[in-house]
């Protein structure tokens, strides 16, 4: 009798392993909506289309973006967590996903409850970045000058939730500096203005203000990197100048709770190979962003570390919402 129940119990598992694998093989069944929350043209649009056009190619159905943006990065998360855990439709996160849940109380969706982790699909460093016309040229003489003129708007933030105001909070207490914030909707506002040099400095990804490095409308102290970024060559990193920051922007694929395992592994494995190819290297190399390959566990193991991360920078900070 135990025998027949091993047997039985036995059966039942290849059954389920069966299931599992037709399911991972009859996906997708319709097209997939591949969900940003943020504005076309930002690092996490760009690694959506990419991935969604390599993903389009490997997959019977098409894969398409689409940008859902508002409430502070948290229209899109709150949406996707509501959808079918089916695979159909998935969500780019990058940093205001990971910040967001240390400066709200009452999010309609939780990071780790109602999201599954697929694939890591790119990272880029920060550069600290000054008008021309601010008297420091190198990090050492911008804080000098700052410690002599304590309190002054000194930098715009385009935003509490981005990586960008993390990073810069970082500095500041590494160096011991007070700076007033500026704080901003958006980039674009941001760019405006320190160029013009109403607010003179600000941070924000190389492959953003390289050229404009390069022309001379901005001045690039240091990048966030372990090692010199490519795109700015001659600026040395923060590590290089005494500070121990190495923190990048990066982007990751999530699909909502529940979706099956084999779905997840089969977008992760296609993701990956996508993000290997010659062509995908080359564009990602000319807009200085690395991938590194993860699995779905590596993945999340990366987001319960930078949320954990955030939470403890926004608390010593006070950075609030409204910021």
């Amino acid at each position: 009798m135990l025998h027949i129940l091993h047997r039985f119990a036995w059966v039942l598992g290849v059954l389920a392993l069966a299931s599992t694998a037709a399911v991972a093989q009859g996906y997708p069944t319709r097209i997939v909506t591949v969900v940003v929350a943020t504005p076309p043209g930002g690092q996490p649009d760009i690694l959506a289309r990419l991935i969604a056009d390599r993903l389009s190619r490997a997959f019977p159905y098409r894969f398409i973006v689409e940008n859902r943006v508002g409430a502070n990065g948290n229209l899109a998360p709150a949406h996707v967590a509501k959808q079918a855990p089916d695979g159909h439709t998935l969500f780019v996160g990058s940093a205001p996903f990971l910040i967001n849940p240390s400066l709200y109380g009452d999010l309609s969706f939780d990071v780790f409850r109602d999201f599954k982790p697929i694939a890591f699909l790119g990272a880029a460093p920060t550069a600290l970045i000054v008008n021309p016309s601010f008297p420091a040229k190198t990090l050492a003489e911008l804080v000098d000058h700052v410690r002599k003129n304590p309190g002054q708007p000194w930098y715009a933030s385009p935003g509490a939730a981005t990586a960008s105001r993390i990073t810069f909070e970082l500095f500041k207490r590494q160096a011991n500096i007070d700076v007033a914030i500026v704080p901003y909707r958006g980039a674009g506002p941001v760019f405006n203005d320190v160029l013009a040099g109403h607010v003179p400095m600000t941070i924000a990804q190389p492959e953003v203000v390289a050229a404009m490095v390069q022309e001379g409308r901005l001045r690039a102290l240091a990048v966030s990197s372990k090692d010199r970024a490519p795109l700015l060559p001659d600026v040395p990193t923060y590590n290089e100048l005494g500070y121990p920051i190495v923190r990048t922007v990066w982007s990751g694929l999530f699909a909502p709770a529940g979706t099956p395992d084999s779905i997840i592994q089969r977008l992760n494995a296609e993701a990956r190979k996508a993000l290997a190819e010659p062509e995908v290297h080359d564009i990602l190399d000319k807009l200085g962003i690395v991938v590194e390959p993860m699995t779905p566990d590596q993945l999340g193991q990366l987001v319960a570390s930078e949320v954990a991360s955030y939470r403890e920078i926004v608390k010593a900070a006070g950075i609030t919402a409204e910021q």
